[in-house]
């Protein structure tokens, strides 16, 4: 195999001497042809599979490396969409679990207390969700305050819960006002850096990022 410096062409054949009967007699000749595995390293070298002999077996196996090739990428796009599939299905499985328990919890609830408690112990533990609040509108003047959050919390966030305890949002006030104020869900990808959230710097400590909202 010898190798062109200039633009690393590769050929590939077999050193021969010429006979005493041809011009040049004596001399040693290399006969060969292009050494590729992919159409690609062909194009950027400014050859074809026209430039190669008929009977060189090279342009086969190119070919055939090319139709395997794009029958891996075939795979591997099948393998991303089949594991995308799978994991949406897990997605739906999660939400459909969650439901059932909710709906178990909120039917064995006693009161509107336990019934609370027993929604957000679902939805966090179903969803793995850290913490769950729940705030309600204390009528005054459009103020909400937290009345209930899940059970089974890290200690880590015991001050985060210990700030909330006696804490009122006002319309638009942190991502719970924002909700009392547009009705509509509201998420935040880092409460800890959000300027809106009252709580940061404890939530910061408390190891809590990612934030929702929902009426």
């Amino acid at each position: 195999v010898l190798q062109l410096v200039h633009n690393g062409l590769q050929l590939r054949g077999q050193v021969l001497q010429l006979p005493e009967s041809v011009a040049h007699a004596g001399c040693l000749a290399f006969v060969g042809s292009p050494w590729v595995t992919d159409l690609k390293t062909l194009e950027g070298l400014g050859l074809t599979l026209a430039d190669f002999a008929i009977h060189d077996p090279v342009t086969e196996f190119v070919l055939l490396l090319q139709t395997r090739d794009m029958a891996l990428d075939d795979a591997q796009v099948l393998a991303r969409k089949l594991e995308q599939e799978r994991a949406e299905l897990r997605e739906v499985a999660a939400m459909q679990s969650v439901q059932i328990e909710v709906s178990e919890a909120l039917a064995r609830a006693e009161d509107e207390g336990h019934a609370a408690q027993a929604l957000l112990d679902a939805v966090c533990g179903g969803l793995d969700f850290d913490l769950g609040e729940l705030w309600l509108e204390d009528g005054q003047g459009g103020t909400v305050r937290k009345h209930s959050c899940n059970t089974h919390c890290d200690p880590t966030i015991e001050r985060f819960l210990e700030a909330s305890k006696f804490l009122r949002l006002s319309r638009g006030e942190s991502i719970v006002g924002r909700v009392l104020d547009t009705g509509d869900p509201v998420t935040s990808e880092d409460v800890s850096r959000d300027p809106g959230f009252v709580r940061a710097g404890i939530a910061l400590e408390a190891g809590l990022r990612a934030g929702l909202a929902v009426p």
